[in-house]
């Protein structure tokens, strides 16, 4: 029997120090002081916070408005950004640019109503989640996007952009990394902090359970409540990569196949269905049949392909890549219009062998049925430019007669 159980998580809260890169830039000290004015020429870096009677004409440049803590609890970070900014502008010699530095930490409403008057008409921040109300409330009227730093992603929405480093992601896929490979038991070292609630609080939701489910065909597609004996003994243990919830209430659900298993048994718990599966070890198949039969199958899908317009013609050439006989019997059996009880007996079948047989009985079948389609077409598409081509001859002797009265 394969369990899906998670251990307990171990989360010491202690707090780091950022150092390296930020440390390096803040000791650049390319962000000025005080307010100076821009002069002519390419704009080589953020410039300082305008005045009202120095601000320079940008007919050929854009203005981007730059909104970053300069002093405070956060002016490190704010100082790295700002010098990176400024860096990445004399990397790239972006001579069509002027970014202007704000300091939020004076307001951050003032500093947003500063760049929308100063002409800015992209806003980089801020920084802070509880920030972007605040600007965003003199940007929307001025149709002015923000792209914010904040590590939030809640605040994210019309016209406000997250670009800031989101927790939830990067610790969700290391979870799931790790218990692809057998972890379960976990232990982490975060931040004091907003950051770091975040951060605990992703872990402990990745760990609340395995993102693996148990995927069964019904034997009648009709039931809408089936039961055990409504479903089919044999399925795939999957992984869900995402799942989307459309406005009209369907939720569409992309999986990625694992693991053949059988069911043993079902138990109600709460609001789902939980399973109770063996694995079935699949076989390993090498040598010079097999790799004959892998041969002849790409072909055949190759011709399959090119008859069939819902699949790309340079599918073909992507399974050629594939050396692992199953996988390439389960990837084309996944592409093929084929009933549900012969997918399923391609399911059951263990025989890596055996299944690219089947994959190439199936692909002979569809390609009977695409090339009488496909003569079909091609006469209802002459009978109707044949048709077309006497109405336009009639039409035009009809004009002759009428001209030659």
């Amino acid at each position: 029997m394969k369990s899906f159980n998670l251990g307990n998580i171990g989360i010491n809260r202690r707090s780091l120090l950022v150092a390296g890169t930020a440390a390096l830039l803040a000791g650049c000290q390319v962000i000025p002081k005080g307010p100076t004015t821009s002069t002519s020429g390419p704009a080589t870096g953020p410039t300082p916070e305008p005045s009202s009677t120095a601000l320079p004409t940008d007919e050929t440049r854009h203005r981007i408005a730059l909104l970053v803590p300069l002093s405070g609890d956060n002016a490190d970070v704010g100082n790295s950004i700002a010098n990176g900014a400024t860096m990445a502008l004399l990397d790239t010699n972006a001579s069509n640019l002027r970014i202007t530095t704000y300091d939020t930490s004076r307001g951050a409403r003032d500093a947003a109503r500063k760049a929308v008057a100063d002409g800015n008409k992209l806003i980089l921040g801020p920084l802070l989640a509880n920030n972007v109300p605040l600007v965003l409330a003199e940007a929307r009227p001025a149709n002015i996007p923000l792209i914010s730093y904040s590590n939030d992603a809640t605040v994210g929405g019309p016209d406000v952009y997250v670009m800031g480093h989101i927790p939830n992601q990067s610790i969700e896929r290391t979870v799931e990394y790790a218990q692809k490979r057998g972890s379960r038991q976990f232990a982490a070292i975060i931040p004091e902090g907003d950051y770091g609630t975040a951060a605990q609080a992703a872990l402990e939701k990745a760990m609340e359970g395995s993102k693996d489910i148990f995927l069964l065909s019904q034997l009648d597609p009709g039931c809408d409540d089936p039961e055990g004996r409504d479903l089919y003994d044999t399925g795939v243990v999957a992984q869900v990569l995402q799942l989307l919830k459309l406005p009209d209430g369907t939720v569409r659900v992309l999986v990625e196949g694992q693991e053949r298993a059988k069911l043993e048994a079902l138990h109600n718990v709460s609001d789902h269905v939980a399973a109770e599966v063996t694995i079935i070890e699949e076989p390993t198949a090498a040598g010079t049949e097999i790799s004959a039969m892998m041969r002849q199958v790409v072909e055949q899908f190759g011709e399959y392909a090119k008859l069939n317009k819902k699949i790309g013609e340079d599918a073909a050439e992507q399974l050629g890549e594939i050396d692992d006989a199953g996988e390439l019997a389960d990837t084309i059996a996944a592409a093929i219009n084929a009933k549900v009880s012969d997918k399923q007996s391609l399911l059951v079948e263990p025989d890596p062998l055996k299944r690219l047989e089947m994959v190439m009985s199936f692909m002979e079948g569809e390609l009977s049925v695409l090339q009488v389609e496909r003569r079909i077409r091609g006469r209802v598409k002459r009978q109707m430019e044949k048709t077309q081509r006497e109405y336009y001859l009639n039409e035009q002797l009809k004009a002759i007669q009428n001209e030659l009265g």
